[in-house]
Formats: structure tokens, C-alpha cells, sequence
């Protein structure tokens, strides 16, 4: 049986590192040094090459054969690392195994003497999974770790790793690796495998990936057999959001068409499409407003530099920033998709109705300046919500009335999966992170069947 693409192409040396040249630059130029130090902290997307990074400091630091540096890729000890089956490497998936005594029992495995020629390298994956338990057992050691050992901790969420680990690691930032560096990879290797591959199937491929080359290598590996690669074959297989459409999909957002909008999430989502995905290509066309200069399609340009006018550079710029919120608030809290999608439509529109632009002269230049509207009237004399459109809400979600205003104003909705979102009148009443506007509720509630027999009552 034939090697996985992973595996095949999986690099052997420094100098087979895609797309992260900055880093290997720095690891290299310390081992050059000899200053080897007792812990770094590998941080970035999956698939950015943190754990080869990893491995190749264990072969550098153990090859018999290496060039300066560089290790020579195809010695038994260089081999048994890559495939983590040498004496000279543990790893540990902190995920799956981040408890006290899967600590221990790592502490223990490296107190074995270890040649003076020779490097002990302990990797511990997505180590923010470590119980706060494991985290003071292996704390002890990186503070006064044993002749030749050395610590690489890896980690995806690097929000989550405490600052007593980090002032302890030399930190180094894995990004996502850009689309052409995937797509002269994913060539490469189709090149190597005597397979076909369309211009446009690369670049797909490439757009799915979001900057993984190992995520670029795993869809490749489903239709690289074939011996030639469609762009056809891609699209079924990975649905992706036509450009022209997420265009309208803005288009309709700066009208404040929320039945447009919502309609067109939602055939996405028939589509396969999920939030993520969802999110992502909306952000990439948020980029592309901004820079715009990138862009080099004419037609497209002007549209975008339209639809930025439209919409005020300020806001596009404030919306990017609200997407990336909307990728860790899904990944951390999962919730109907649905819900979810309506959510980020409704509340762009609603930041084009609670804010407008105005320009005031200031020295002889046009300055913008953003003004916060007012609530209309006080707060006391604000209409009340319907109660039978939130009683059908709270059964379209399965949800729980968690919080209601005294006026009943305001409704906060807990549902099944725990996210807590507010349905008012008025955006001034406002208390959590996610809203929905009285005169929205139609859209949302038709996104839902009916779930529920009973509701809870509203007191």
C-alpha cells in the first residue's frame, strides 16, 4: 500500500518548508548558534507546520549524518522521528491526553540518561488542552529541565495557554501559509504523481484550505488517484459560495433587504455550507473591499469599490473585525445554523440603522465622523414585544425565557445548545452579545420548525 499524501511529501529537511520562511529562518539561525533553549511554544493554524517544525528539530539535534544543520532526512534515526517511533522523541496529544497522570508518565520517560551527543525532544500537541493539574507537573521540569532535553509545545489556541508558560518559551507564530504557496504545492505534487490538474482546481483547493497545507494536501488526496483533477470534481465534493452571489449578498445588506439576505444564507446553507465556511468567504470579500489595489479582475473592482462607498470604509473595516468575533464565537459555542447566519445579517443591518456617517469641516478638511443615534423617545415609552411571535421563537429554537424586561421590552433567550441571545424593541436595551430586532422575528421564526408542542409560559 502507497503512502498518504501526508506522509509522501511530509518534509525531511528546513529547507522543505513551505510558507514559512521567517520562522525556519529563526530556528535555524538558533541551532546554528548552539543556543538550544529548553522550551519553545509552536503557535498557529493546524496544518501551518508546527509539528514538523517540531520533528526537524529532533532530527537536527539528532542525525549522525546532518549537513550544518540540516538534518539528512533518510538515516534510521531521522526516519524513526518522522515516523515517532524514536527513543529520542515523545509526544503527546494534550487534546486527548492532558491529564495528571498521562504528565507523569511523560516526566517519567525522560528521565533515562541520554547520550551527551544526543537531544531528548518532548512535543506536546495542542497543548492547551492540558488539565491546570498536568500544566504544574510539566511547569516543574521546563523550569530545570535534564541535560539534552528540550520541550516544544504546540498549539492551535494560543489564547488558552497560560503567561507562566509563555514567559518560560521562545514563541514562535505559525500563520496560515498564502493561496499561492498552496496551489504551487499542490502542482508540485501532482507533477510528482504523473497526475492532470486544472488551474482552477488548484486554486479551489487552495481557497478551502484557509492557508492549511496539510488541509491542501488532504482534499488533493481524494482526487489525485484519478489521475486528472477537475475543478468540477472539487466543486462537488467541497461546495464553496459563488463570488457573484456573496456581492448580491452585500448588495442586500446595504439596501437593508433582510428577506434578500437571509434567503440567500439559507440557500447556502441547503447547499452544504456551513457557518464557517460561510464566514470565511464573506471575509475574503470584506479584504478584497478593502484592498481593493489586490484585486485584479476590473469589473470586479469597480463593483467593490462601489459596494465600499455604499457601505462606508469605516464600517467595512468594523466588520471584518465583527466576522472574526462571529469564527470563535461559533467554534467555542455551536448553535442551530440557521440562527446563527440570520444573527450576523441582522445585526449588519442594524449597524447600518443605528449608525450613519456625517462629515464636519475641521482646519479646511473633510473629516468622517460616526454619530451614535439616539434612542428616539425614553425608554420607559418604547413599544412592548409581541408575546405570541416570541413564544414562537422560543419554541423554533428550543430555548428558555431566561431573562424578561418588566415593560417586556426586551426578551433574553437561552437555547439548547446554551447561547444566550436578547429579543428587543429597541437596540438601547441590549444586554447580550447576540440580538434580534422585533421586526425581524418573522425572518428568524421561519427558519425553524416547529419543535416544540408546549411553550414555557411568559410571566
Amino acid at each position: 500500500m502507497s503512502d498518504s499524501i501526508i506522509r509522501k511529501y511530509r518534509p525531511k529537511k528546513f529547507s522543505e518548508v513551505l510558507g514559512q520562511k521567517t520562522r525556519v529562518s529563526m530556528i535555524v539561525s538558533a541551532l546554528k548558534a548552539n543556543v538550544i533553549p529548553p522550551a519553545y511554544l509552536f503557535s498557529g493554524i493546524q496544518g501551518g507546520g508546527k509539528t514538523t517544525n517540531a520533528r526537524l528539530i529532533a532530527m537536527s539535534l539528532n542525525c549522525k549524518n546532518r549537513d550544518g544543520v540540516e538534518p539528512c532526512g533518510t538515516c534510521q534515526d531521522c526516519m524513526d522521528i518522522l515516523n515517532g517511533s524514536s527513543n529520542y522523541l515523545v509526544e503527546l496529544d494534550g487534546a486527548r491526553h492532558g491529564k495528571i497522570e498521562d504528565a507523569r508518565n511523560m516526566m517519567n520517560s525522560i528521565m533515562y540518561i541520554i547520550p551527551d551527543d544526543s537531544y531528548k525532544i518532548i512535543i506536546i500537541d495542542e497543548c492547551h488542552g492540558l488539565t491546570p493539574a498536568a500544566w504544574n507537573a510539566v511547569l516543574k521540569t521546563v523550569e530545570e529541565p535534564p541535560k539534552n532535553v528540550m520541550f516544544i509545545f504546540c498549539t492551535t489556541e494560543i489564547q488558552k495557554v497560560k503567561a507562566t508558560i509563555k514567559s518560560r518559551c521562545v514563541h514562535v507564530q505559525f500563520p496560515g501559509v498564502s493561496d499561492e504557496v498552496v496551489i504551487a504545492m499542490v502542482k508540485n505534487i501532482c507533477g510528482a504523481e504523473q497526475a492532470e490538474i486544472e488551474d482552477d482546481a488548484a486554486k479551489l483547493i487552495a481557497q478551502y484550505a484557509f492557508g492549511s497545507l496539510r488541509d491542501a494536501q488532504s482534499i488533493l488526496e481524494g482526487f489525485i488517484r484519478t489521475k486528472k483533477v477537475t475543478a468540477n470534481q472539487v466543486k462537488q465534493v467541497y461546495q464553496t459560495i459563488d463570488p457573484n452571489t456573496i456581492l448580491t449578498y452585500f448588495n442586500n445588506i446595504a439596501d437593508k433587504d433582510m428577506k434578500s439576505a437571509t434567503n440567500m444564507t439559507k440557500g447556502w446553507l441547503r447547499l452544504g455550507i456551513g457557518p464557517e465556511l460561510m464566514i470565511n468567504g464573506l471575509l475574503e470579500h470584506l479584504r478584497n473591499m478593502v484592498m481593493i489595489f489586490k484585486v485584479e479582475d476590473k469589473t470586479l473592482k469597480s463593483l467593490l469599490k462601489a459596494q465600499r462607498e455604499k457601505i462606508g470604509e469605516g464600517r467595512v473595516a468594523d466588520w471584518i473585525e465583527f466576522f472574526y468575533d462571529q469564527l470563535k464565537f461559533i467554534r467555542d459555542y455551536p448553535m442551530e445554523y440557521s440562527l446563527s447566519i440570520d444573527l450576523i445579517t441582522i445585526k449588519l443591518i442594524d449597524s447600518l440603522t443605528a449608525q450613519k456617517s456625517l462629515t464636519k469641516k475641521k482646519k479646511g478638511e473633510e473629516e468622517p465622523v460616526v454619530e451614535i443615534i439616539k434612542a428616539a423617545t425614553k425608554t420607559d415609552t418604547i413599544a412592548p414585544l409581541d408575546k405570541e411571535k416570541i413564544l414562537k421563537l422560543q419554541q423554533a429554537c428550543s430555548g428558555i425565557i431566561a431573562e424578561v424586561d418588566p415593560q417586556f421590552r426586551r426578551v433574553t433567550i437561552k437555547n439548547k445548545q446554551g447561547t444566550i441571545f436578547d429579543v428587543t424593541s429597541h437596540v438601547s436595551l441590549v444586554k447580550s452579545d447576540y440580538y434580534i430586532m422585533d421586526q425581524d422575528l418573522d425572518f428568524v421564526i421561519q427558519g425553524y420548525p416547529e419543535s416544540m408542542e408546549t411553550a414555557v409560559k411568559i410571566k
